[in-house]
């Protein structure tokens, strides 16, 4: 028996990225945030970089709309989520339509 969820289309990607500058802006950025009691990790630029290119490529962001994948629904906006663990268990915060703020704000 077929099993639904077999039938999804996925995607996957894998690349390099030259992230050099992002490790010395970090770097530049980490003394800042220490006193303001805050460990600054690469998440708040991953999610920043990851939202710019769902708007630049939208079909990353579209769903299939029938088995035979003739029609496709680009969607309009985007919301990014990602399980943060707690000291009161896990939680996922959910950036609404596309409201990923720079990196900054977000740490």
């Amino acid at each position: 028996a077929s099993v639904e969820s077999n039938k999804v289309p996925t995607f996957g990607y894998g690349d390099e990225i030259d992230v050099s500058q992002l490790v010395r802006l970090r770097a530049s950025l980490k003394d800042e945030c220490k006193e303001l009691g805050v460990k600054l990790n690469y998440l708040p630029f991953i999610l920043k970089a990851t939202s710019l290119a769902l708007k630049e490529h939208p079909m990353l962001n579209a769903t299939v709309d029938d088995a035979d994948c003739t029609s496709v629904t680009h969607r309009a906006d985007h919301n990014i989520s990602i399980a943060v663990d707690t000291p009161s268990g896990l939680i996922v915060p959910n950036i609404k339509k596309e409201k990923v703020p720079t990196a900054w704000p977000l740490v």
